[in-house]
């Protein structure tokens, strides 16, 4: 594989959680992967060749659409505001996991830009910034609270 391919399909380990209960959001964070990896695939699998400048502002403006997308289906100001979330009641909550379950395809559309466009340096690190910002707004949950930095 060379460095403009994307790899084919997300590995997925052999052997899950030893819990019933871990092993189901074992087997739903899967599921999430391959729904991200199916609308990468979709959308943005393209030939080994780097895309041309229009095709590239194409890519783009289908970027940023993903983030008003998201931003629009889902509140800034209400995933920051969840503060604390231990890892057991995280998969059902009802803000912040559909948010998350959404982030990866915004994700894998970013890397396609920068690993098959041409995209200039200053306007990836601006499409970066706003990916960035979707992540902190859902943050990682560490020890019962959900860090946004």
């Amino acid at each position: 594989m060379n460095n403009n391919e994307f790899p084919k399909s997300i590995p997925i380990p052999e052997k899950g959680p030893e819990t019933p209960n871990d092993r189901s959001l074992f087997q739903q964070d899967i599921a999430y992967r391959e729904r991200a990896q199916r609308l990468y695939d979709n959308d943005y699998i393209e030939p080994e060749t780097k895309v041309s400048p229009e095709e590239c502002e194409q890519k783009v403006k289908k970027f940023l659409g993903l983030i008003t997308a998201f931003e629009q289906k889902h509140s800034i100001e209400k995933l920051l505001a969840i503060t604390e979330l231990t890892a057991k009641n995280a998969p059902d909550h009802p803000v912040r996991e559909p948010a998350r379950k959404d982030l990866p395809a915004i994700g894998f559309a970013l890397r396609f830009l920068q690993e098959n466009t041409n995209i200039l340096p200053e306007k990836y690190i601006e499409l970066h910034t706003l990916f960035v910002r979707l992540q902190r707004a859902v943050g990682s949950i560490n020890g019962g609270k959900v860090d946004h930095s």
